[in-house]
């Protein structure tokens, strides 16, 4: 065949298929809705499980499902713990001690706080400035205590009194952490969620240090994927100034029911519903091709060769099919800002609606390979 006679058979399909579109209105209507239905409501359904997944991880990262917790029984190295921040694989470290001392608040002077102190990295834990010289409280506590940030609170600091004689024994308190003292004063107030931290560090007031000598655990914010590389090179790393090895833990306690929210987004169940909804409508397509082979018997008696009329059904098919998606697009993300408001889903329902749409193309094609009816029989019915 000539290249003329190739782009008058593509130019032949394509009208074809254009005026088929145009003229079954009601048939293009129902198919146009039926595929924004498929396509809109598995897309939805996907991202609102995707959705569910971020915010559940979201939640699993703020409450310091990231973070390791490195001690060592004869203390961590301070400068060395603060120098991780900026490493590769470390999103933030600070060094923590439990000073031997209790802190009562100017408006509330028998609080008996206990008083942690931090060193410099632990501005890259928390979402507000962090002063050089202030004090910073965990937001349950500053509501406690009717407290917010940026006024200036005054501080009274003392060690134990005789109703607290001793450090809390579950806080152990390293050599070089326990002559380490606060200075009293009027300082300016930040209110954080120090959660991250764990209870044991986020209850009370806690105060900057100097990164020096020793804290009692360095606690490394690990960047995604970097977790494993450094549980495995902090011991290394940040090793105790006697022969007591360094232990890394993670912050929050694992166990065989710690959540893997990658895999869980891998394995989603609606990840290829979108193929197989796609593959349905597809095959409905098929079998109104079948009730309709006549049709196909009359374009065969003018003489259009069966590629033609393939291709004619296709581009009809796609039509119809263009615009269920485009339905779908715009519903779904209508819907999912209404149910999921600030969730930025639009990646995976344009991803859903895509895949839906490529799978209903691919298996509407073999409706081409159909044979059409007798071209006599065809005319008959005519």
């Amino acid at each position: 065949m000539s290249r003329a006679h190739q782009q008058a058979g593509l130019g032949f399909a394509l009208g074809e298929g254009w005026r088929n579109a145009r003229a079954s209105r009601l048939l293009g209507l129902l198919i146009a809705v039926l595929s924004a239905a498929v396509f809109g409501g598995i897309a939805v359904a996907d991202a609102l499980t995707v959705a569910e997944l971020v915010t559940d991880e979201r939640a699993w990262v703020a409450a310091g499902g990231q973070v390791l917790a490195v001690t060592n029984e004869t203390g961590v190295p301070g400068y060395a713990c603060e120098h991780l921040n900026g490493a590769p694989g470390v999103r933030a470290a600070v060094g923590l001690v439990h000073l031997n001392q209790r802190a009562a608040l100017a408006n509330a002077p028998e609080s008996n706080l206990a008083v942690t102190g931090f060193t410099a990295g632990l501005a890259g834990f928390l979402t507000a400035p962090l002063p050089l010289d202030g004090v910073v409280m965990n937001t349950t506590a500053a509501v406690d205590f009717g407290l917010t940030s940026g006024q200036r609170l005054g501080l009274s600091l003392a060690d134990p009194s005789d109703a607290n004689p001793a450090p809390d024994p579950t806080k152990p308190i390293v050599a070089d952490a326990a002559s380490r003292r606060a200075t009293p004063g009027t300082r300016v107030l930040t209110v954080a969620d120090l959660s991250i931290l764990g209870e044991e560090y986020s209850a009370g007031v806690a105060l900057p240090i100097a990164a020096a000598g020793t804290v009692d655990t360095c606690m490394v914010w690990a960047e995604p994927g970097a977790k494993d590389t450094l549980m495995a090179s902090l011991p290394g790393l940040l090793p105790g100034a006697g022969d007591k090895p360094t232990v890394v833990a993670d912050r929050l306690v694992t166990g065989q029911f710690t959540r893997d929210y990658h895999a869980e987004y891998l394995a989603r169940s609606w990840r290829w519903v979108p193929l197989a909804g796609g593959a349905a409508l597809g095959l409905i397509w098929i079998l109104i091709r079948w009730v309709r082979r006549s049709e196909d018997g009359l374009y065969q008696s003018l003489g259009a060769p069966r590629a033609q009329r393939a291709l004619a059904r296709l581009i009809e098919w796609t039509l119809y099919s263009l615009v269920g998606a485009a339905v779908a697009a715009l519903g779904a993300d209508l819907t999912l800002a209404l149910l999921r408001p600030g969730a930025s889903m639009q990646v995976h329902l344009v991803r859903s609606i895509a895949l839906g749409l490529a799978a209903s193309i691919t298996t509407a094609a073999l409706a081409g390979l159909l044979p059409a009816r007798n071209p006599l029989d065809a005319l008959k019915d005519r």
